[in-house]
């Protein structure tokens, strides 16, 4: 984690950010089945999933499946059986995408067989309470060699899903389905830039309603080669239509559009560019924002740390739009950086021992206080490529609610003795935190909904109040002055 006075002195809150882990690894458990290869995490952070696209089961090598887990007091516990690819090489959970609740995951499997080529398929689950019930029909590629499946991405409620193909000869396409209560109907026709190999839709993303789409395309060739770009579209009622103008890499090589993510309301998205010729291959990672009219970036250029970091190639950010992840894939890192003031300021550098490449695969929940990072090729109890998932929580991280149904006034605050608390919700026990993770305070409060916090012996400055009820955590900035 990188510290500076200045930075210090700008941004007393988040500038000491401490990310710790959540829980157990997941981890793989056959050799090259790379676990991790896609993560997902829920709106609260309380549920992920983790695919492991080169798992082999009894239908054959690659077949692919898809665990969903459930943060079960001090660890991961699966939430229902796991989901399974079909076919040898289907590659199922390449990609896949859960839904603000958990109870919804969309699941790609690019490299399903139709004699002989990959056309791919996707299938949508829903949580039954007991197990995953798949929701309508397999969606399908239209012909060999379409990849479908390759990328794809879901509303938040679980109701819009946007499927990638991107098909070998052919142009790339993306289509857009909305769940109708009994069957996936295509909402417009396909999107598409109708140039082949410029490997559009290779990542995507939707607005929490699911009526803004943001794709990237890596391998667009104007004004040079390869510079790549991204384009957001948004649904008009009828059809998809450009919302600004083209997003362009800056120079030749740079695979502009490799990573994309959008925030909930759509207006702001975060582009990464996996391999910067002129800064030999570290990567770097634009912000943008919506002004009523065009996208305008927002802040500096974020960029790896060193050559051939590949920093960039995933990217994901909260609901706000003011912190977003992104990963370092053969760097063996993740930075999270929050927008305090006028740019961008790095809150942490996340990474781990024994590292495969870590950083493959990135989920951020909703504040942005919790985050799931996968490494694919981890080494798992001598299985070369079992791969490992985990995810990271910071406590102090003053970012709004961890699950926002938990509704309090704390007032007044600043305050230079007393605090008050007024809660909907029993709340059970606080913490009160110093801006360095430090633990200055904690009481057990059961069962109070309406209570008083001391602060005549804490020292001025900036906190972070947790509150903890049974099931809801909040935590908000607190100034004794």
């Amino acid at each position: 984690m990188k510290k500076t006075i200045s930075i210090l002195f700008l941004f007393p809150v988040l500038c000491f950010a401490q990310w710790t882990q959540l829980g157990n690894h997941i981890e793989g458990t056959q050799s090259s089945g790379n676990l991790g290869q896609s993560v997902s995490i829920n709106g609260t952070g309380q549920i992920i999933s983790v695919g492991v696209p080169n798992k082999t089961n009894s239908t054959g090598n690659n077949t692919g499946q898809v665990q969903v887990y459930e943060l079960q007091g001090a660890n991961w516990t699966p939430k229902g059986n796991p989901i399974n690819g079909i076919n040898s090489g289907d590659k199922f959970g390449l990609t896949q995408e859960l839904s603000d609740n958990g109870t919804v995951v969309a699941i790609g499997a690019p490299g399903f067989l139709t004699n002989p080529a990959t056309s791919g398929y996707m299938r949508v689950y829903e949580f039954n309470g007991t197990d995953w019930v798949q929701r309508g029909s397999d969606l399908l590629g239209d012909t060999p060699n379409d990849s479908y499946g390759t990328e794809i991405s879901l509303s938040a409620d679980g109701s819009i899903v946007a499927v990638a193909a991107e098909p070998f000869i052919t142009a790339s396409y993306i289509r857009v389905f909305q769940w109708n209560g009994i069957a996936w109907s295509q909402l417009g026709i396909d999107i598409s830039t109708g140039i082949a190999g410029d490997a559009f839709g290779r990542s995507i993303s939707l607005s929490a309603d699911g009526m803004t789409l943001i794709a990237g395309a890596v391998n667009h060739d104007s004004p040079s080669t390869d510079i790549g770009r991204a384009i957001v579209f948004e649904w008009n009622g009828t059809n998809w239509v450009q919302k600004g103008t083209d997003l362009i890499g800056d120079e030749e090589d740079d695979f502009f559009g490799a990573g994309v993510a959008i925030n909930d309301n759509g207006t702001t998205i975060v582009v990464g560019a996996r391999d910067n010729v002129f800064n030999m291959s570290r990567g770097y990672v634009k912000i943008f924002e919506w002004n009523g009219s065009n996208w305008m970036q927002k802040g500096s250029n974020l960029i790896g740390e060193q050559g051939g970091d590949f920093f960039g190639d995933v990217n994901d950010i909260n609901n706000t739009g003011d912190i977003i992840i992104s990963g370092s894939v053969l760097g063996n890192f993740a930075k999270i950086h929050e927008f305090q003031g006028t740019d961008w300021v790095e809150l942490d550098r996340i990474s781990v021992a024994g590292a495969g490449q870590f950083g493959t695969a990135v989920g951020m929940n909703n504040s942005g206080s919790r985050t799931i990072i996968g490494d694919f090729s981890n080494l798992v109890g001598g299985l070369n490529g079992a791969g490992r998932a985990t995810v990271f929580e910071n406590n102090s991280l003053s970012i709004g609610d961890v699950d926002q149904e938990l509704k309090l006034n704390v007032f007044p605050n600043p305050s230079s003795s007393f605090v008050y608390v007024e809660s909907k919700q029993n709340i059970q026990w606080y913490n009160i935190v110093s801006i360095n993770g430090k633990l200055v305070k904690h009481q057990i409060i059961t069962n109070q909904k309406n209570f008083t916090i001391d602060l005549r012996n804490i020292s001025d400055g900036m906190y972070i109040l947790k509150l903890v009820s049974d099931t809801k955590t909040k935590s908000i900035k607190l100034i004794k002055k």
